[in-house]
């Protein structure tokens, strides 16, 4: 048997695909009369395994119940036990190997077969000094995506819970035979769809056969068995050196044994090879001693901000070195460690006096992200102490910057984070402990899928921890619940989604259906879109029921603790409460409840009808080749014409009656101005206009002199008229939106079919879609059509590209014709604008479950893509240095020396 090799942190954050799991059955015996509480179809299976454990001399349902005196809390799925909320022994468990005891007298009732095995994986410890011994499925020494169990106990040894995700009926082979490691990254580099024409580097050192769980196997009419097992190959993100930006910088490519492409997902490394062999990365902090820095760093919001920062001092050279001794954190050059052969090129300066502003700021919020978590127990972003990197200056293989920042894994045993200039998250906390965040729930789980609900939590866990960083280090207000509060650019906003596009609720505005295939197009099911479903329920814990931000950090982290690889939505609304329990904080528990019940968690079942306010809108793909990517999307942006006609008129009459309360006070003031101003002209004599305008031309001429400085008390004219015109299009914008409704749905939910919630009114759908090319962000290939009198139209835009001519720029002549020639009939019968209207959109009606017609779609092709360029190497740039805060003695003696030298001069 081959040795099994064990997962390190890094490559179970988000690297392996995991299957769905509909929403989970609560099956609760009450002590007063012993009834199971489940689905009729999950009973018959409960009992079959019932008989089965009994046979095999293991533990069954009514063990578990008489174990906990009758009352036996257990959730189940297909007849899988998911999560027991008590004891599984009548021992304590002290020990991995009694953990494996427990576990061993509950493989027939979790679903294991006489093929699996698990192996132990690590053993962590929450706030409360409970203890989760964590095991990985393996199966004839091959990984089992989506496998493992958590035997939990408090801190005496007694087993207070079991949460397992096991994958069953596994096939009675193993992986011999089918293509080698080397073909099947051959097939990853000529299958690229999304970013054709981008040069893929397949990282063979990780490529390893994994186990597939069934329900994502894509040919369910298949009896070969051996279709389970599949290469998982590795290789570089195109989309992850976008100038967007990507939180993921690797993706995992699933190739079946028989040679065929099925999928791939976002990664980060997957493997530790340096790690896993005893690699010891402390020699960075090895001659090194403390040494305080104090200075001053500019802020997005024109402000500075002073901070004082412990860095390094060698003590054989005197040369000082950006980073953090205690917490073993240091801050390095991004290029030479990710692509120049790992290596650590620390930030430097010879006196401490400055540093580059970016990396000092992250190392700051790095050792207060790392102080968050080690208050509660946990030391490092792995729990495990592990020297912390910072890449600064984020940039791909050419020097490009990458705009994001993110956690990268665990490379040269050192958990890796980067951070760049071309944004100003280095300065927001939130954002900093989000990026840490992503480390601890790697470390905290065998993997979690970045795909559907998975993904989704995993995004809204660091959301979470982070926002109640900031809050508990009093950078925000209390009621400030943007993520990334205190950048330029806030990016989501856990009070209010909508604000940011996502969802309040499951089936809400903008909610994002789970998918069968995932990709970079339909955001994976979601993630970055339904994160917003837990976000919610955290924000409403202590907005609504008064958690503290302390009570907030263990509860989530506990949850963290709890969760198992296939934990979706459904599960955590059964989980939540367990876990508040077990955290003594039973005084929120009626707030939980209204959270998870507002949020609607885990119904994802598309809704049977709609209410007034919101309409559904949805649309199957035709079964053609075009429409077999999954990377459709269609876009929906939807007017109220009636109410904003209505409005236009009536801010119209306000204007020409002089009536201007409608508009911002700035707008109001500055207008009041601009009429005082002008009476004023009015009564001053001619000569004396004719004075001030010949002083004003003169002022345009004069030479350039040293602007006297502004107060606040008195700001610059371009500032006021800047404020004003912000305030105006701010107030423009306000009014369109209210009557605007933008979003879009996404290819992938079921293999064919678009469903998505919309605003009611008019719009004119269109469907798209989009590859990029490499780095450069560039558009390689678009495909879009339009929906117009029920019929869809392609706007073969490729022949635009391709420089055919058209009678109107950007809208080939194909697309006039079609429309004019099929619906000109119908013009002699328009007497008024909604006449024109029906005829060039739809009009949504409240409540409404319109399906659109795929009349027009079966024509359409997907075109090849344009031959890409060469890419061009970046430049990277020095940043802003930091200004160092001299003490008094220092201050005198400079004053001194520079007196002394005006009067010598």
């Amino acid at each position: 048997m081959k040795k099994w090799k064990q997962f390190t942190a890094i490559g179970m954050a988000f690297a392996l695909l995991c299957g769905h799991l509909p929403y989970a059955e609560t099956m609760k015996t009450e002590q007063e009369d012993e009834t199971v509480v489940t689905e009729q179809e999950d009973g018959a299976a409960v009992t079959e395994q019932e008989e089965a454990a009994a046979a095999a001399g293991q533990l069954t349902q009514e063990d578990l119940d008489s174990l906990n005196g009758g009352d036996a809390e257990v959730y189940t799925h297909n007849g899988r036990v998911t999560f027991v909320g008590g004891t599984c022994t009548d021992s304590t468990v002290t020990s991995a190997e009694d953990a494996a005891e427990v576990l061993e007298s509950m493989m027939t009732l979790i679903g294991a077969d006489a093929n699996t095995e698990f192996v132990p994986w690590r053993v962590i410890t929450d706030p409360m000094g409970n203890r989760y011994y964590i095991f990985q499925q393996v199966y004839f020494d091959t990984t089992v995506c989506g496998g493992a169990v958590k035997v939990i106990t408090d801190p005496d040894g007694n087993m207070i819970a079991l949460s397992s995700s096991v994958e069953s009926e596994m096939p009675e082979v193993d992986a011999e035979g089918g293509i080698t490691a080397e073909e099947a990254g051959k097939i990853v580099k000529e299958h690229d769809p999304l970013h054709a024409g981008f040069s893929l580097d397949v990282m063979e050192q990780y490529t390893d056969i994994v186990v597939l769980p069934k329900n994502i196997v894509f040919d369910l009419e298949s009896e070969d068995e051996s279709s389970r097992f599949a290469w998982v190959v590795y290789t570089n993100n195109p989309s992850g050196n976008i100038q967007s930006g990507s939180d993921l910088p690797y993706l995992a490519h699933y190739v079946s044994m028989t040679g065929e492409y099925l999928y791939s997902m976002p990664a980060i490394v997957p493997d530790d090879e340096a790690g896993r062999a005893g690699y010891d990365s402390s020699y960075v902090f090895e001659f090194m001693e403390p040494a305080e820095y104090t200075g001053y760093v500019d802020l997005s919001d024109g402000t500075q901000k002073e901070i004082t920062v412990t860095v390094m001092r060698d003590k054989r050279t005197g040369m000082y070195y950006l980073g953090n001794l205690e917490r073993r954190i240091i801050v390095g050059q991004c290029y030479d460690f990710l692509y120049d052969g790992g290596k650590v090129v620390l930030e430097a300066s010879p006196d401490n006096l400055e540093w580059d502003q970016v990396g000092l700021l992250s190392l700051y919020n790095y050792c207060r992200a790392w102080d968050y978590y080690n208050e509660i127990g946990w030391t490092g972003g792995d729990g495990d102490n592990t020297p912390i990197l910072v890449l600064n200056n984020f940039c791909d293989d050419h020097y490009m910057e990458i705009n994001n920042a993110c956690y990268i894994g665990k490379i040269n045993g050192m958990q890796c984070f980067a951070a760049s200039k071309a944004n100003d998250y280095s300065q927001c906390l939130d954002v900093i402990a989000h990026e840490f965040t992503h480390c601890v729930t790697g470390s905290l789980m065998t993997y979690n899928s970045y795909m559907n609900d998975y993904g989704a939590i995993n995004e809204a866990m660091s959301d979470i921890q982070g926002k109640n960083c900031e809050m508990m280090s009093g950078d925000v207000d209390p009621d400030n619940w943007w993520m990334g509060a205190n950048s330029f650019m806030p990016v989501r906003n856990m009070e209010n989604p909508h604000l940011c596009g996502q969802p309040e609720y499951a089936w809400d505005l903008y909610y994002q259906a789970r998918v069968l295939n995932p990709t970079a197009i339909n955001d994976h099911g979601g993630v970055h879109t339904n994160s917003s479903l837990l976000n919610r329920v955290a924000c409403l814990l202590i907005s609504e029921g008064g958690m503290t931000y302390d009570e907030a950090r263990t509860f989530w982290f506990m949850v963290d603790c709890a969760m198992g690889p296939q934990t979706d939505y459904a599960q955590l609304a059964e989980l939540l409460p367990w876990v508040l329990k077990t955290a003594g904080m039973q005084q929120y528990e009626q707030t939980l409840s209204d959270a998870v019940n507002a949020t609607r968690l885990g119904h994802e079942d598309m809704p049977e009808e709609m209410n007034d306010e919101y309409s559904l809108v949805t649309l199957t793909l035709p079964d053609t080749e075009a429409f077999d990517t999954d990377n459709w999307v269609l876009l929906f942006t939807s007017v109220k014409v009636d109410l904003m006609i209505e409005r236009i008129m009536t801010i119209a009459g306000q204007l020409m009656n002089q009536d201007y309360s409608s508009l911002p006070e700035s707008v109001q003031e500055a207008i009041e101005e601009g009429q005082k101003q002008k009476e004023e002209i009015q009564e001053k004599p001619l000569e004396e206009i004719g004075g001030l305008v010949l002083s004003l031309i003169g002022d345009l001429f004069a030479e350039d002199e040293e602007d006297e400085p502004q107060t606040k008390e008195e700001p610059a004219s371009d500032e006021v008229t800047e404020d004003v015109a912000r305030d105006l299009v701010d107030w423009l914008l306000g009014e369109i939106n209210e009557l605007r409704f933008s979003s879009n749905g996404n290819a992938g939910q079921d293999g064919s079919t678009i469903n998505m919630v919309v605003r009611p009114g008019r719009t004119i759908p269109v469907l798209m879609h989009a590859t990029v090319e490499g780095v450069s962000d560039s558009m390689d290939q678009l495909v879009m059509a339009v929906y117009i009198n029920g019929k869809w139209y392609d706007l073969n835009l490729s022949a635009v590209q391709n420089g055919e001519d058209s009678s109107v720029p950007g809208l080939p002549d194909t697309i006039l014709k079609d429309v004019l020639g099929e619906n000109l009939g119908k013009l002699k019968d328009i007497r008024s604008l909604d006449d024109i209207l029906d005829l060039i959109s739809i009009d949504v009606q409240s409540g409404q479950i319109l399906e659109l017609s795929s009349d027009g779609l079966e024509s359409i092709d997907i075109p090849e893509p344009m031959p890409a360029e060469e890419r061009e190497f970046g430049v990277l740039v020095p940043g802003e240095k930091s200004r160092p805060k001299l003490d008094e003695a220092t201050d005198e003696a400079e004053e001194e020396a520079t007196e002394e030298t005006a009067e010598e001069a």
